[in-house]
């Protein structure tokens, strides 16, 4: 008899199996559980463009003052702000009010002078017709008393360019736009005590406060579309108005801000395209209450282009990518779960969009999709096309942000 080896047996048992022809059972895997939420449909969705900009005063003054002389103080807490008509400098005035009564002593000689020949004038108008004085002598007593009047002119001219002059030894903080608003006054750039030239020594600078620029570029193919596009409506007349007469809305946020939650409007485009860079100097304008904005700031800028649309919106966290193509599945053939009633059970069918601009932690579907559409938007992971699911319906996840 012979034994049979190790070897033996296995050959044995692996022919036995196979001339069996049973197959090992297949686990079939269970349903995954996700969560579906029906698309957002917005009537008046538009599509925007960003910018890349920089935060620029309305006004900026260079303080000069119109007098020559010394500095003698000034009426301000460096990177203070200051009202309209407040005192902020002050030059030695001395050799102005000096000036000041030398010209208003002439005038009151010149005064003094005109009453005299104005009696003289009176007298020789009675005599003359009498024959009581010459031509000659009335001749001269009346030119006397034109050339002082003429002499007064100058005089009172003398007087208020003194007076100008020695009103140039104040400075006072200009008028604002708005009426009544304040300046930030930057750091003091000449102690008291130097000599000031007139129209040429600088002592600081002022910046506006209640409103401010934003400066952006738009690249040579943003306009064409934006022109493209107007032509496309039939709005052709908004080419010819001034921008700032068209209200058109501007959104800015800074590096720190979500989003863009300053308003504004463009108050100035360009009258042609800058052909060193390619681009198109826009500008807006908005309010600063709460000086959020410092000229030279960062900012993003978005402006809307195109007419209002109806959109279709989804989470950004249900969209899957396959190489170069992005899709989302959708559930078809809704039933419901016979052992829960709360849960439904549907074919998860995979669909291609394409995909526009996002909108916080949504995003909108050009093509694709359409309203009454339920996206999985959890456990996406363990959806398999045409696979079945049991799924619970919510609100579609993510906020509707700028």
């Amino acid at each position: 008899m012979k034994r049979s080896t190790p070897l033996g047996l296995l050959v044995s048992a692996l022919l036995l199996f196979g001339c069996s022809g049973n197959k090992p059972p297949v686990a079939e895997l269970p349903m995954p559980d996700v969560t579906v939420s029906p698309v957002v449909v917005d009537d008046k969705e538009l599509d925007y463009e960003t910018f890349e900009g920089r935060i620029a005063a309305v006004s900026t003054i260079d303080v000069r003052m119109r007098a020559n002389g010394y500095l003698l103080n000034y009426k301000f807490s460096e990177g203070s702000e200051v009202k309209e008509g407040t005192l902020l400098f002050e030059i030695d005035p001395k050799d102005y009010e000096i000036a000041l009564r030398g010209a208003d002593g002439q005038l009151k000689s010149l005064d003094a002078r005109i009453a005299r020949l104005n009696e003289d004038f009176m007298r020789v108008e009675r005599l003359r017709p009498g024959g009581g004085i010459s031509r000659e002598e009335y001749d001269k007593v009346k030119g006397d008393f034109e050339e002082a009047k003429a002499a007064r002119q100058s005089a009172v001219a003398a007087v208020d360019k003194a007076t100008q002059n020695l009103s140039y030894c104040k400075y006072v903080a200009p008028a604002t736009d708005p009426k009544g608003g304040t300046w930030r006054i930057d750091r003091l750039l000449v102690t008291p005590g130097n000599l000031i030239l007139a129209d040429n020594t600088i002592l600081t600078t002022l910046v506006s406060t209640g409103k401010v620029y934003v400066n952006f570029d738009v690249d040579e193919r943003t306009l064409l579309e934006f022109q493209r596009s107007q032509r496309a409506s039939g709005d052709t007349s908004s080419q010819n108005v001034p921008l700032k007469d068209l209200k058109v809305l501007c959104e800015v946020g800074l590096d720190t801000d979500q989003g863009f939650p300053h308003k504004g409007v463009l108050d100035f485009s360009a009258s042609k395209l800058d052909p060193t860079t390619g681009t198109y100097p826009v500008r807006g304008i908005l309010d600063n209450p709460n000086r959020v904005f410092t000229p030279g700031l960062r900012a993003r800028v978005r402006v809307a282009s195109g007419k209002p649309y109806k959109a279709v919106l989804i989470s950004e966290r249900a969209v899957l990518t396959d190489q170069t193509r992005r899709y989302v599945y959708v559930v078809k053939d809704e039933q419901t779960d016979p052992n829960d009633p709360a849960v439904k059970v549907a074919t998860a069918q995979r669909v291609d969009v394409e995909l526009g601009q996002p909108r916080g932690e949504r995003i909108i579907v050009k093509n694709g999709l359409a309203a009454g559409d339920k996206v999985v938007v959890n456990n996406i992971q363990r959806v398999r096309p045409q696979g079945k699911v049991k799924f619970k319906e919510e609100k579609m996840p993510g906020e509707l942000g700028q």
